[in-house]
């Protein structure tokens, strides 16, 4: 068989088999339509004018296959995207308020500008990016999340304890957290504090704490969750107390606290978010106060020892009444006198 012959034949093969697949690609095609959807989420959608928040961007291709399939997200005015390379949303024009989400990790962090007036209601849209291709379910291609522009709570946090050096011992450390409420709304504020990080052990906590306060994960400090709203104006304490170790001697003791809460971009102001309670501890171990010793009356005359009249002891506040003492010192003397001139007596009559 010669060379042509056999290329003319490969030739009718290869069109043979590209005829039956051919078939077999519309079919799975049909089979496996393109089906995307998109999904906006921003839990407690509030903020206040010129913070930021965290807008979460879900791209989902359900069936069907694609070259490139994106989310588009158009933002408001006043509205713009915050450039994160870390992020798969990425702004597509000027002004930052076109941007591409592609399939990943979602997020994307949003500014509000300082200027947006309070009450506006800002609305944000998404679209499926399939290209050419036409989506079988198209009801689930768009989404839109509302946000409220208006402040809400706003807290600050003060962690206050000792003013003077302690000493190591058993006595607990008594400090008093507070959190404090200046916003216009009520809200229910997280607070998280961290832990020791020193060994051998330095300053520990001590005793059961508040019910909403449990141990937290990540540096054994503690995190509270309060169970109920605090209101504008209003505050809420926190009684924690420490151990202080002998190995903390002349050493600085430092615990940090935070306060957030759910509707953290809702806050005017976080630049009092945080607090750091500082313990100072003695450079000297307390020394052991030394005990009064009280020493036994000498005897009187005769060997004996006079008893004491009840009242003869000094109180708390002084000294008691020295009349009594004073008269049973008179009365002693007498009797000593008398005994002494009867003895001299008999010595006088005893040389005559």
């Amino acid at each position: 068989m010669g060379r042509r012959t056999q290329a003319f034949l490969a030739g009718c093969g290869l069109a043979v088999l590209l005829l039956a697949a051919g078939p077999a690609v519309e079919a799975r095609a049909a089979a496996d339509p393109v089906d995307a959807t998109v999904s906006l989420q921003f839990y407690n959608p509030q903020v206040a004018p010129g913070r930021q928040f965290d807008l979460d961007v879900f791209g989902h291709l359900k069936s069907g296959t694609l070259d490139t399939f994106r989310t588009l997200v158009h933002l408001p005015k006043g509205m713009t995207l915050v450039p994160n390379a870390d992020r798969n949303c990425k702004a597509t024009s000027a002004n930052q308020r076109e941007i591409a989400c592609t399939p990943g990790e979602p997020g994307a962090t949003i500014q509000v500008a300082d200027d947006v007036p309070v009450g506006t209601e800002l609305t944000i849209t998404a679209s499926a990016d399939i290209g050419d291709a036409v989506d079988s379910h198209p009801e689930d291609n768009t989404a839109r999340q509302v946000v409220l522009v208006k402040p809400g709570a706003d807290w600050s946090v003060k962690w206050t304890g000792p003013t003077t050096p302690v000493q190591p011992g058993s006595t607990p450390v008594t400090t008093k957290l507070v959190v404090t409420n200046h916003g216009a709304e009520a809200g229910v504020p997280y607070i998280i504090t961290s832990g020791p990080s020193d060994y051998p052990a330095q300053m520990e906590l001590y005793g059961k704490q508040d019910k909403s306060c449990g141990t937290a994960t990540e540096g054994h400090g503690l995190m509270c969750n309060p169970k109920t709203s605090v209101p504008p104006g209003g505050s809420i304490t926190f009684t924690f107390r420490f151990t202080v170790f002998p190995a903390a001697l002349g050493k600085e003791q430092r615990r940090e606290a935070r306060v957030t809460s759910d509707r953290a971009p809702s806050e005017q102001d976080i630049n009092d978010n945080s607090t750091a309670l500082v313990v100072h501890v003695s450079d000297k171990a307390a020394q052991p106060t030394a005990k009064p010793t009280i020493s036994a009356p000498s005897p009187g005359p005769g060997g004996t020892t006079p008893a004491t009249p009840p009242g003869d002891q000094l109180a708390d506040t002084g000294a008691a009444d020295t009349g009594p003492a004073l008269l049973a010192a008179g009365a002693v003397a007498a009797v000593g006198g008398g005994l002494l001139l009867a003895t001299r007596g008999r010595r006088r009559s005893r040389s005559h």
